[in-house]
């Protein structure tokens, strides 16, 4: 009779906490919100025309922010001999990797994140210098 006993209250009472944990939520307030739809990203190609003394990997690191990447622009362009970069060739980058920057700067790229700029000494000689592409920093290591 214990048994018994104990099965016909076992029973209802684990029934109310198996339905009270199936019970439907309320809604937040302000009603019910559909999730926004997804980002849509943008498609086609940034145009590049490569300048005196650019390679592919600083190429790369301005607009991606990562020098290794330069393979997979390689492999978007397979007229380009990557290790032999002309003046005038034109690259074309992916949208979705150029997360830095989307527009091709008015200065040639260099090797570790830097520009060339000319300038004219004391004695009038053009001089080039490198100096850090300005607003890429985030993308060049940790701060």
């Amino acid at each position: 009779m214990n048994k018994m006993f104990r099965l016909m209250l076992v029973v209802p009472v684990g029934s109310v906490f198996l339905l009270a944990g199936c019970a439907p939520m309320p809604p937040p307030e302000g009603g019910y919100q559909p999730p926004p739809p997804p980002i849509a990203q943008p498609q086609g190609y940034i145009y590049h025309r490569v300048m005196y003394g650019e390679t592919l990997g600083a190429i790369a690191r301005y607009y991606t922010g990562k020098e290794y990447l330069w393979r997979e622009i390689a492999e978007d362009n397979p007229g380009i001999r990557p290790n032999k970069l002309m003046e005038g060739d034109v690259i074309k980058i992916a949208y979705p990797l150029a997360v830095l920057h989307n527009e091709q700067p008015p200065f040639p790229l260099r090797a570790g994140g830097k520009r060339v700029i000319k300038k004219t000494d004391k004695k009038g000689h053009v001089v080039e210098e490198e100096v850090p592409i300005e607003g890429s920093e985030e993308g060049f290591g940790p701060k």
